[in-house]
């Protein structure tokens, strides 16, 4: 048992100068395995900030450059610096004075403003006959309605009619250039002596031969010259013709000779002016 307990201890010393031998001392460094030779490299200097160039300073971005970046609190313009501005107006709105209007470069129409029209009729073979008195009114600026009364050789005519105002011109458009129809009835003679009664008779002891209607109906197609002239003057000089509706409904009269009468015309020309005085709704 001794020379046992003597060997392990000189093993264990043995074993211990051996790991002794191998383990390298402290902050020595480690020896590199064994392997092919490489060229040591050489340590690098430790950095000296004295002899390192110093890196000179950014320069400030150009105007351009910075345009796409969020703008700081140092460019953003102060609240107080903004020079206050004279009020913007949209034209559109309604409340704007200086905005041009429709109105105000167009003035309406008198027809529009002024629709009714006192009207005396002279001519001849006119739907009124020699002179009459007629009401005319306009719904609609291009529309006018004509109503009237007059007398002509035959005796006494009525007469309605409508004027469609085709073109219009002048700077309120107050001409204008119209084509009427209408119709217009009454007693009605086809020749005429010096002096014929209103009834439409044949008149007199010795008549001419003619033919004669109680109440003769015509239908009247016209076109004429509408004027406004001034605030309440109105001229209308037409022309046109009056065409029989019943021409079988005349009789013949004979003449103080026995003449015969000569076939009616079925249409006859007429020619007239009408003066009216122009005025709003309620006069």
């Amino acid at each position: 048992m001794t020379i046992g307990r003597v060997a392990g201890v000189a093993v264990c010393m043995v074993w211990a100068r051996m790991a002794a031998a191998q383990t390298p001392p402290t902050g020595a460094s480690p020896t590199p395995p064994p392997g092919p030779t490489s060229p040591a490299l050489p340590p690098l200097p430790p950095p000296d900030e004295a002899s390192s160039p110093a890196l000179p300073p950014l320069p400030p971005p150009a105007p351009d450059e910075g345009a796409g970046a969020p703008a700081t609190g140092d460019t953003l313009p102060r609240v107080d610096s903004v020079q206050p501005g004279p009020p913007h107006h949209d034209a559109d709105t309604t409340d704007d004075a200086d905005a041009p209007s429709a109105t105000a470069t167009a003035p309406p129409s008198p027809w529009a403003t002024q629709p009714l029209v006192l009207e005396a009729q002279f001519g001849l073979g006119t739907p009124l006959g020699l002179a009459g008195i007629a009401m005319d009114y306009s719904p609609v600026p291009i529309l006018g309605l004509n109503l009237g009364v007059g007398l002509g050789l035959g005796g006494v005519q009525y007469a309605f009619a409508s004027r469609l105002r085709v073109v219009r011109a002048g700077r309120r458009k107050q001409v204008a250039l119209y084509l009427s129809g209408g119709v217009s009835g009454g007693a009605f003679n086809t020749e005429y002596e010096t002096l014929v009664p209103v009834d439409g008779s044949q008149g007199g002891e010795s008549p001419v031969a003619h033919y004669h209607w109680d109440a003769a109906y015509w239908t009247n197609l016209e076109a004429g010259v509408e004027i406004r002239v001034r605030q309440h003057l109105s001229l209308r000089p037409f022309a046109g013709a009056a065409f029989l509706l019943n021409p079988s409904a005349g009789t013949a009269v004979i003449g103080q000779y026995g003449e015969v009468p000569a076939p009616a015309d079925r249409w006859i020309p007429c020619m007239g002016i009408a003066i009216g005085y122009a005025a709003r709704p309620g006069w």
